[in-house]
């Protein structure tokens, strides 16, 4: 549902790649993250170019307690100049149509807490009718797969 296409220089490290996703996608507490070839850990101190081979599917975790787990693959490379960024968004999805849970109304609230058990997508006219409005609980619906986990509200 969600992607990005991501663009970097061979020397660019990691940690670089680490920090786009987090302002772009991932950032809500300073939670840890790992990058992971199979089982094994791979240091952020890496560079992409440790990544060669195109086609080379790696993973990544953001938060070890409530995770986002992302998948990433190499494409390909290219000659050329990347301008300042060593690191950079090339493309991502559109906002997905997110509809209310209980109008078909393009949603704009996200229930935390019932993400994984049930309808959780609102509009404003709904949300207050759902069990879990009494706690306040609501976050905005986001372009990102960390919609609606710990703080991130985009």
């Amino acid at each position: 549902m969600y992607w990005l296409y991501v663009e970097g220089r061979e020397t660019a490290s990691l940690q670089q790649l680490d920090s786009l996703l987090r302002r772009v996608w991932l950032e809500c507490c300073g939670h840890m993250s790992a990058f992971r070839l199979g089982r094994a850990e791979i240091s952020k101190r890496s560079a992409l170019g440790s990544l060669q081979a195109k086609g080379v599917a790696f993973q990544y975790e953001y938060d070890f307690g409530s995770t986002t787990a992302l998948r990433g693959k190499v494409l390909g490379y290219r000659k050329g100049s990347l301008g300042r960024n060593v690191v950079r968004l090339l493309a991502r999805n559109i906002p997905l149509k997110l509809a209310c849970a209980s109008c078909d109304a393009p949603a704009s609230l996200v229930c935390p807490f019932c993400l994984d058990s049930g309808p959780c997508l609102f509009c404003e006219t709904h949300a207050p009718q759902h069990p879990c409005a009494e706690e306040d609980v609501f976050m905005p619906t986001v372009n990102s797969p960390r919609m609606g986990v710990c703080g991130y509200t985009g």
